[in-house]
């Protein structure tokens, strides 16, 4: 199996989601810093108008004044009320945002996918480049990682189960919610990197490229995947999922 994503290249994927979200925050903050700033600055020259008795001379600065400085606070009122608003729409359907549930699938699962992905890549570079019983200490490690980001988005998709139908959409209408066919793909591409890891293991093993420790820790990692194995199965039979997928999706039996 090779996607041809090197690690490089789903690093900056998932850098590119982190500068996004850092932006948003930063716009938000300089929404807010520009308020006070202007608030600062109608203050001072309140003091000085005050001081050099131009308030006295020309009656409508006073209220003009109060005008541009009530403006500000009320463009941030309305703007935490819409935001405010959305929350309280968005929480009506479940009582955990479901934006924050696409999030968690799009910046998390996506990336553990990923990352498995290019563990299970290089597992299937050790069994080229590796002569007959010439051993790699690197061996259980590679196979324990790419089994254990397999694990982690099983972990993530239990979580998510019991508002799959919330969260997963049959072709979607709605751009906030997830199209079932990425769950598919991403549930198929687990299954690949699982049976081939094993796959590719197996052979090193019997090329004599793993230690005897190494053949102990691939055991453990082992016991550890056949429950999460069980748990998949469950996921996916569950009548949660069953109803967001478009076909019936099968685990490692």
């Amino acid at each position: 199996m090779n996607y041809d994503i090197k690690f490089n290249e789903w690093q900056e994927m998932s850098l590119k989601k982190d500068v996004e979200k850092i932006v948003s925050i930063l716009d938000k903050k300089k929404t807010l810093e520009i308020s006070v700033l202007w608030e600062a600055f109608l203050a001072f020259l309140a003091m000085a108008l005050d001081h050099a008795d131009i308030m006295d001379i020309i009656p409508k600065g006073k209220v003009l004044l109060t005008i541009a400085a009530a403006a500000p606070l009320a463009l941030m009122g309305y703007r935490m009320a819409k935001h405010r608003i959305q929350e309280i729409k968005e929480h009506k359907t479940f009582g955990r945002a479901k934006s924050e549930f696409v999030d968690e699938f799009d910046n998390k699962v996506c990336y553990w996918v990923m990352t498995a992905t290019s563990f299970c890549d290089i597992l299937s570079g050790k069994k080229v480049g590796l002569g007959k019983d010439k051993q790699d200490e690197s061996i259980p490690f590679i196979f324990q990682e790419a089994n254990f980001y397999v694990n982690k988005s099983i972990d993530k998709l239990d979580v998510m189960k019991p508002c799959a139908e919330v969260i997963f959409n049959k072709g979607v209408a709605y751009s906030k919610l997830i199209d079932a066919y990425r769950l598919e793909t991403v549930i198929y591409i687990l299954k690949e990197v699982r049976k081939k890891s094993y796959s590719l293991e197996k052979e090193l093993e019997e090329n004599g490229n793993l230690s005897q420790e190494g053949i102990q820790m691939v055991a453990k990692q082992k016991e550890s995947d056949e429950e999460y194995n069980q748990r998949m199965r469950d996921i996916l039979g569950s009548g949660e999922i069953k109803n967001v997928l478009e076909k019936e999706v099968k685990w490692i039996d």
